[in-house]
């Protein structure tokens, strides 16, 4: 069941590699699969994991994102947020790839009102 919350932040990008536009984001983890499966491609193993966000529409939804060894091999605990990366397919449709980074906000010059910028180290 979807509710309505504050729209997650996605942040546009172009992969360096493939020039693709994509998109990063912060999702939490809800549950990580224990079955390894093999990028058909690659063969690189991934696992399936269970995620949430809020979507471009306001609602909180429940998804499926790919998660490589490199990553869950680090170790990942449900109930946080990992960035999580939007690009898509050969054939149009989404695909998501969570990493095992924490997804944070960016620092702002909000966030150290008061404070000036030095233009060399102290």
């Amino acid at each position: 069941m979807d509710t309505k919350k504050n729209i997650t932040e996605f942040k546009k990008r172009t992969n360096k590699r493939t020039g693709a536009i994509e998109y990063s984001f912060p999702a939490k983890l809800i549950s990580l699969g224990a079955t390894e499966i093999a990028n058909k491609k690659t063969k690189k193993l991934f696992r399936i994991a269970t995620i949430t966000f809020t979507n471009t529409s306001g609602n909180v939804v429940t998804k499926s994102a790919m998660c490589y060894e490199a990553s869950y091999s680090l170790g990942l605990d449900t109930g946080i947020d990992y960035l999580t990366t939007l690009s898509w397919k050969e054939d149009g449709k989404p695909a998501l790839l969570m990493s095992h980074l924490p997804a944070s906000s960016q620092a702002t010059n909000e966030d150290f009102a008061g404070l000036e910028p030095s233009s060399s180290p102290e």
